[in-house]
Formats: structure tokens, sequence, C-alpha cells
């Protein structure tokens, strides 16, 4: 008899690699990074101010402790224009990282498909059971919606003023409207829409395909390992947006990597080696694409030159800002003596964490004289301080009619002074309107 054939051993199976040698274990670990960066930073002080958040008193938006006022919004421009290039350049090189990573909806979702995890609804399951396992997962659901709403919050109210409002039960109606509201956007948005917003609504989606090109990093099924794909479907089964990643790049695939993990899992059971699905730049079947490609050395050109604008703006702002408002109800005064008399306002802006003590003098027209209630003039730490005053021109002066130029100068006395320039024009009337007015007074 012929000899029985040998049977064949089946593969011996790899062990699951360890949590952060998968996709989803990098993923969670990165969004775990950023809700606790989100949670974080409204408790987080620099100086007295917040690390980042908006003063609705003062209209001032902070930054690392730094107050923006109306005047700085270069700089908030200049910060967005470098996210736009760093979003377009992360884009071009990266792919969807920012969708199926970072996205705030997508972070949501993936919790919310946690929850449900937690919580199995199973055939077996009677009716009051399933009913109970939902709510369970929906109130969970909603209590994590109501913490990133009160979060979102604490960037507008500082958190000490809002733990007042509600032990006192005094929370104000615009904080209430605004806290419902944010409520109501996020949970309704992730119940109704969910990952359709992704792959239907979302602008950036959109985007992203025309900014894609050959060498950008996608997920891809490796075809030349059609052979080695035993057809269970298991990545699509896994896919948040149910595509099928073997038919193809596709628009709505968001690069979680959730097929990955699947296949690898597959490929490790049947003794296959993994990656029949993988993060890729271009195509496998294609020869290794060049990183440094037209599309990309613009843009990372552009985020350095952005980054260099905002620094320079930042590190250039002054630490004093002082501007001249001019009495236009009276622009001058001439007096019984024939003195001769215009009145400004002082605006003293300190944008330093500490008091400062400026002391004012004026130059640019010869035997002028300011005249202020105070000097110097002391401006509390981040505050604006407005101060009238008066130049006064002595009788017989020789300047001509006009507008002359003349400048204020503020000072502090330290040893490495903080000065600040105000520019305006000391007003000279015509011959004819040089004379005592009727209700005029001495000063």
């Amino acid at each position: 008899m012929p000899p029985a054939p040998a049977r064949r051993r089946p593969a011996p199976k790899a062990p699951p690699p360890r949590w952060y040698r998968t996709e989803r274990g990098r993923r969670w670990a990165v969004a775990g990074l950023l809700l606790a960066l989100y949670c974080a930073t409204p408790f987080i002080e620099v100086g007295g101010h917040p690390l980042l958040g908006f003063d609705r008193q003062t209209l001032r938006l902070y930054v690392g402790g730094v107050g923006l006022w109306l005047d700085d919004l270069f700089i908030v421009l200049l910060a967005a224009l470098l996210a736009v290039a760093l979003i377009l350049l992360v884009t071009v090189w990266l792919g969807r990282v920012w969708c199926g990573w970072a996205c705030p909806q997508t972070v949501l979702l993936d919790l919310r498909d946690q929850l449900r995890a937690l919580f199995p609804v199973r055939t077996a399951d009677g009716r009051a059971v399933r009913l109970a396992k939902r709510v369970a997962v929906e109130g969970a659901f909603l209590l994590l919606n109501l913490v990133v709403a009160t979060t979102f919050i604490l960037y507008l109210v500082p958190p000490r003023e809002l733990g007042h409002y509600l032990a006192t039960a005094t929370l104000p109606f615009w904080v209430g409207a605004t806290w419902g509201t944010i409520v109501l956007l996020f949970y309704g948005d992730l119940l109704l829409l969910g990952r359709r917003f992704c792959t239907h609504v979302c602008p950036y989606a959109k985007l992203q395909g025309v900014l894609f090109d050959r060498a950008t990093l996608v997920v891809e099924y490796d075809r030349t390992r059609e052979d080695d794909c035993i057809d269970c479907k298991r990545c699509v089964k896994v896919c948040p947006t149910k595509i099928d990643i073997r038919d193809g790049l596709q628009v709505e695939c968001i690069a979680c990597g959730e097929c990955v993990d699947a296949c690898d899992e597959i490929m490790r059971k049947v003794g296959t080696p993994p990656k029949l699905i993988q993060f890729h730049f271009g195509s496998t079947s294609a020869p290794p694409p060049r990183v440094l490609r037209p599309q990309v050395v613009v843009l990372a050109a552009a985020c350095v030159c952005l980054t260099a604008a905002l620094v320079h703006a930042a590190i250039g702002r002054a630490a004093v800002e002082a501007s001249v408002l001019r009495d236009r109800y009276h622009l001058f005064h001439v007096a019984k003596d024939g003195r001769l008399m215009n009145s400004y306002t002082l605006v003293a802006e300190n944008r330093t964490a500490e008091p400062v003590a400026l002391t004012c003098w004026v130059e640019g027209v010869e035997g002028l004289e300011l005249v202020i209630p105070h000097n110097p003039v002391t401006v509390k730490p981040g505050a604006v301080r407005k101060t009238r005053f008066v130049l006064v021109l002595p009788a017989g002066h020789p300047l001509a009619p006009g507008n002359h130029p003349v400048t204020l100068h503020l000072m502090t006395a330290e040893a490495e002074p903080i000065t600040a320039d105000a520019a305006t024009a000391f007003t000279v009337p015509e011959a004819e309107e040089h004379k005592v007015e009727e209700h005029g007074k001495e000063e």
C-alpha cells in the first residue's frame, strides 16, 4: 500500500501584538491625550490669567497667559493662517489622519462605540434588559456630552466663576442658553448624523480628496497579495463608515486603521504574514514616492514663514500702548491772560503682569506745558486707564495758525524702563478766532 500522505500541520499562530503596536492602541493614546488637554486647559493659569480663554468683560483673548486686544487681532490672523497651512501640509503628507485620529466627531463616536461594547445587546436578552442597556449607553453618552459642553463653557467663564454661579443658583441666562445649545448641537449631531457627518456633510472631508496626490499616506489593500485574502469580510464589519477597503481608496475612508488591525488579527490566526491592509505612502504596487515633492516643500516653507512672522509679532508687542484722543467739542480754548489751551485724553494700556507708573512729558513745540492731574500715571496690570490732560502755550507765542505735531512721551522709572510714545497735534487758531471766549474760565 502506498504510504499515507503526511498531514499538513497548521501554521503556528503569532502572539497578538502589544496595544501600542496596534493602530487602535495608538489612536486611543492620541485621543486620550487630546481629551486630557481639552479638559485640563481651562484650569491652567499663567501669571493669573488663563492659558487659553476669552475674557468677555475686557474682550481679550488669552493665549499662553498673554492677553490679546482688538488691535492684536493680526496675531490671531497669523495664527489662523498658520493653522490652515499646517492642515494643508498634514493632509498632503499624512492624508486623513485628522479625521481618523484627532477629530472630536470621531473621538466621541468611538467613545460611544466603546460604551455599546460594555453593554452589548444580545438576542437572548429580554425586552426589559435590552431597554435597560440602551438607556445606560445613551445616558452615559449624554453625560459625556455634558462634560464636553461644560468644558467648552469654561473657556468663556472661568471655573471659579462658573462654580459660584452653580453653588448660588445665579447662573446667567446667556451662560445657560449657550450651555444648552452646545449640548443639543453635540448630542443631536452625534445621535442623528453620526458617521454620516464625515461622509456627507464635513467640508474638510471633501477638500481632502482634492489635496491628495500619488504619495499621500493612505490605507491600502495590497493587491500583490490578493491570494492571501480569505474573504472573511472582517475589514468591512469593523469599518465605521462601512466601506470595503479592497475596492480601493474611497472618499468615505477616514484612515482610522480599524481594518488594518482586524486583517492583521485574521492573518495571525491563519499563519499568513500581516499587513495585507496597511498604511502606505502612495501605492504598494508603485515605486516608493518622493517625500520632498513640490506640494510638501511649498506648504512647509509657508508654515516656516508664518511661524517666523507670528513669533516676531508676538515678541515685538509693546509692553505699554499709548494713544491720545483730541477733545472734539473743545478743540482749543483761549484764556483771559492770552494762554492757549488744547484738551486731550490719554489712553494707556498696560499689557504686563505688574502695575506700571508712567511719567509723562511732551515734546515738539517749545514752551508747551503739560497739565495732568497725576504724573506719573499708574496703570494696573492688564488694564486700560484714561486720563484727561491739557497742553498750555504761553501768551505771545510765535506759532503760526494751524496744527503743529507734538509727541507725548511715557516712561517708567526702572533700570530698564518701559517707554511708549503717542503722537498728536497742537492747534493754533486763526487770528479772528484768537480771542477770549465769553464763557471761558481761568485754568
